[in-house]
């Protein structure tokens, strides 16, 4: 037997002592005989004098938790095979689909620009066309809806999930109509149902702070504030949809008032009926370069993450992420994504679409497969076991080389765009912990494989 390579031992603001597996993805608490017992096994695990059953049980918990390996296992081969067969697994289509580039906000740090464009009717039954044809030898297909503003376009959205699923239905294969993206302006209470009613039922939705912040930064196209419709909608809505998500976007500008969000979520009763999310806004594109200066470093942006998930547990939001490994990264280093903008043109990330040099095809021109082939191999070619110093890190399995939007476009061969992770894993992994006890309906040992709790 070997320990593993992906251990994590540390403690607890209690001092309980805690013990993570980022391969597994387990999570555990340890008694201060149990520490000793657990670090004294992964020092001679085959030498050590299993004398007892409560000992042979220990090893067994550790073996199950992924913090012992039976011999001759390699880590680094279970995650090659996962990440390669995971990202090449042409049974699941994922399409994320932007049926327009109009908003109706003039966020000061959007990436897309102005584009005034809507998908054509011809462009929609281009793409009912290419899902009828995509969908042969597969298992599933899942949609997301994005923007621009979608719900300026639900008409389209209504048409195309209804020809999907007619598609899915006489082959038998299984649809998930997804959720949306929106910026929550239009997203009444009627719009609510109507979703459901297509089987869209949740929602992702951007508030930057409480209202001056975030009317300064998410304006209506004229100027106007939008914060008291959007917070207005989503206390209709949250009675109507299964899950609705806040994105946080932050930067240097609004770093300092973000908590006082949580005072008007708590305000609006929407308090434990939403979820809560911090990003952190990056200068990805042409459109988005002049914030370059009010982005965070890597760093400092996980440090403020830290304090702010800190602070809202203090307010009684629990919002630390936790860890969980990783099979690919996301949606754009998987063979069988797309991401499908008005125009019809095909990509594999979200920041592209409006840009058809970095389209990898088109719903109604198959010649433009071949030539956009160079744009389809560079993500498809994108191989993070191929970076030193990804494959000699601790946190491969939770990080998998970071965004390859951002690793693509390093200078450096050597390893990827790391994520989060890299700077405030123990960090975060301590406030899970702490929100966990703050929980008494959800205070437990922790994980076991595949993220799932364990008592």
């Amino acid at each position: 037997m070997q320990p593993s390579r992906y251990n994590f031992f540390f403690d607890a603001e209690n001092g309980t002592h805690l013990a993570f597996n980022a391969l597994s993805g387990g999570l555990a608490t340890l008694t201060e005989e149990k520490h000793r017992q657990v670090q004294e096994i992964l020092r001679s695990p085959n030498s050590y004098r299993y004398d007892s059953q409560a000992k042979l049980e220990l090893r067994e918990k550790l073996l199950q938790g992924g913090f012992l390996l039976r011999e001759g296992v390699d880590e680094l081969d279970i995650l090659k095979v996962r990440y390669r067969s995971s990202r090449f697994n042409p049974r699941p289509l994922k399409l994320t689909i932007l049926p327009t580039l109009r908003c109706n906000f003039r966020c000061i740090y959007c990436y897309e620009g102005r584009k005034n464009i809507t998908m054509s009717r011809e462009i929609q039954r281009g793409l009912v066309e290419f899902v009828r044809k995509k969908t042969e030898g597969v298992e599933s297909l899942t949609t997301s809806w994005y923007g621009g503003e979608p719900l300026l376009a639900l008409d389209i959205i209504a048409y195309l999930r209804g020809e999907f699923a007619k598609i899915c239905e006489a082959k038998g294969i299984k649809y998930s109509p997804g959720g949306i993206v929106t910026n929550g302006y239009l997203l009444t209470r009627d719009v609510a149902k109507r979703l459901k009613e297509m089987g869209i039922e949740t929602a992702q939705v951007t508030l930057d702070g409480p209202r001056e912040v975030h009317d300064q930064r998410r304006p209506l196209a004229n100027g106007r504030g939008s914060f008291d419709r959007i917070m207005e909608n989503l206390s209709q809505v949250s009675k109507v949809l299964k899950q609705i998500q806040i994105r946080v976007n932050t930067d240097r500008n609004n770093a300092d008032r973000v908590l006082e969000l949580l005072d008007a979520i708590e305000d609006y009763g929407l308090k434990g009926k939403v979820s809560i999310y911090f990003a952190k806004v990056m200068a990805h594109t042409e459109a988005c370069a002049s914030i370059a200066g009010s982005c965070l470093r890597d760093q400092e942006y996980t440090d403020l993450e830290l304090r702010l998930t800190k602070g809202g547990l203090e307010k009684g939001f629990n919002l630390a992420k936790y860890p969980r490994p990783k099979f690919h990264y996301c949606e754009a280093d998987h063979v069988n994504s797309f991401v499908v903008g008005p125009s019809g043109y095909l990509y594999k990330c979200w920041s592209d679409p409006g840009n058809p040099d970095e389209a990898v095809g088109h719903v109604s021109d198959p010649t433009k497969y071949e030539e956009k082939k160079r744009n389809v191999l560079k993500w498809l070619a994108w191989d993070v076991f191929e970076r030193e110093e990804c494959r000699e890190c601790k946190l491969l399995p939770v990080c998998l080389g970071g965004c390859p939007y951002v690793g693509l476009r390093l200078e450096t061969r050597t390893r990827g765009a790391c994520d989060n992770w890299r700077y405030n894993l123990l960090g975060m992994l301590k406030l899970y912990y702490a929100g966990r006890l703050s929980n008494p309906l959800r205070q437990g040992v922790g994980r076991a494989k595949g993220g799932k709790e364990v008592a």
